[in-house]
C-alpha cells in the first residue's frame, strides 16, 4: 500500500513523466514497454483517477481515525 507521500509525489513526478516519456512496466513475463504517444497519454490519465481515488480514501481514513471514540 502507497502511503500519501508516494501519492502525492507519484502524482507530481512519475505520472506526468508516464505521459511525456512513455514507461516499462515490469512483470514476472518480461517488460512491457510503453512509448509516448496515445498509450502512455491514457495509462498516465487513468493512474492520475486511481491514485487521486486511494489519497481520497487515505483522507477519509485519516478523519475517520480522528473521530472515532477510544474503546
Amino acid at each position: 500500500m502507497m502511503n500519501t507521500d508516494d501519492i502525492t509525489y507519484a502524482l507530481a513526478k512519475q505520472v506526468p513523466d508516464i505521459a511525456g516519456r512513455g514507461c516499462t512496466i515490469g512483470t514476472s513475463y518480461g517488460q512491457i514497454d510503453i512509448p509516448p504517444g496515445r498509450t502512455a497519454d491514457q495509462l498516465a490519465a487513468y493512474l492520475t483517477r486511481l491514485l487521486q481515488c486511494e489519497l481520497l480514501a487515505a483522507d477519509k481514513r485519516a478523519a475517520h481515525a480522528m473521530r472515532a471514540e477510544p474503546l
